[in-house]
């Protein structure tokens, strides 16, 4: 009787013995470098904690409801009953790291990244919209003088959701093509349409219209790639450092994106005044044309500098599907200690 107390109290206090528990057998190690192994059970031993905590009519509730589900789920579905058992389990017994290797300091934030040097092009190609985005912020200007009608940009802006649905196409080519060849394509094909853009000139609202259409379902193609390409980096900081800072790596792209808009917001002023505009004014046919620039061919400079950092890019879908298989086999070259 005192030793099965004894067991329960054990149980209560660790929630079992050690190991990764599997369908068939128990692993007491864990290929991932640097992780620690939790008591088995640890999870357990936290929701009997707060279970036998409970009030007492809140703890009679709940175990009233779980028999039942039990009894249900024995007699009417025993196959899922057990896969059931197994999934609970499997999440109960969820290895976690174990004091500081969970925690990743600032310091080893910059090395991760600074170690991951394909996210640092892929990066320096999504800051490339910093350019996008002035053009962006001169639409307002662009359609009150030079169109006429500063309403137009509400119907830009309902273009350029629907083109959105150009993202749905970027799929299908992934999966024939390499990511950083489409992205070159289309970065090309920007280039192109922006140049012909700037050539049929601004006289007609639906040639203006068109060319802003068409621009904007290529643009919105590249998206996508951009964070496929971010998300591929991921094992590449795995394999270099041993830890998998997918946050870090992500992070690195709502920094960049934020950054971009901020630097386009600032400087789109100041090109407005290098132009020579002035508020609320006839603006002279030199500031037109300098804001009608801006907002056909400063983007494909930015498209110019991407299509030179994608060729630097060497990281391709082979040598992702290599990295992750041996880090699959517990396989790592660590290059960056952290």
């Amino acid at each position: 009787m005192k030793r099965a107390i004894k067991k329960q109290l054990a149980l209560l206090n660790h929630g079992g013995e050690r190991g990764i528990r599997t369908p068939d057998t128990e692993l007491p190690y864990t290929r991932f470098p640097g992780v620690l192994l939790q008591p088995l059970g640890h999870l357990t031993a936290a929701a009997t904690k707060l279970f036998y905590s409970a009030p007492s009519l809140e703890r009679c509730s709940l175990y009233r409801n779980l028999t039942c589900m039990q009894a249900f789920f024995k007699k009417f579905l025993p196959e899922q009953w057990q896969q059931g058992c197994f999934l609970v389990k499997s999440c109960i017994y969820k290895v976690r790291p174990e004091g500081d290797a969970a925690k990743v300091t600032l310091l080893q934030t910059f090395k991760v990244v600074k170690t991951n040097k394909p996210l640092f092009i892929i990066l320096g190609i999504f800051s490339m919209n910093v350019f996008g985005n002035i053009a962006n912020n001169l639409y307002l200007y662009f359609f009150t003088y030079n169109m006429g009608n500063g309403s137009l940009v509400a119907a830009v802006g309902t273009i350029t959701i629907c083109c959105s649905i150009a993202c749905l196409v970027t799929p299908f080519l992934t999966a024939r093509f390499r990511k950083r060849d489409i992205f070159i394509v289309l970065c090309v094909l920007e280039i192109a349409a922006r140049i012909g853009f700037y050539m049929s000139g601004y006289d007609s609202v639906t040639e203006v219209i068109i060319w802003l259409s068409v621009v904007n379902i290529i643009f919105m193609m590249t998206n996508p790639l951009v964070s496929a390409m971010i998300a591929d980096t991921v094992e590449y900081s795995y394999y270099h450092t041993g830890k998998r800072c997918a946050a870090i790596t992500f992070a690195g792209q709502t920094f960049t994106g934020k950054l971009s808009v901020a630097i386009a917001g600032g400087f789109s002023g100041v090109l407005l005044t290098i132009l020579g505009y002035m508020p609320n004014e006839a603006q002279s046919i030199e500031t037109m044309d300098g804001i009608f620039f801006c907002i056909a061919l400063l983007p494909a400079l930015g498209t110019v500098v991407r299509i030179i950092l994608l060729k630097m890019y060497t990281f391709n879908e082979e040598q992702h599907a290599e990295l992750v298989e041996k880090i699959n086999r517990g396989e790592f070259n660590i290059t960056a200690k952290i």
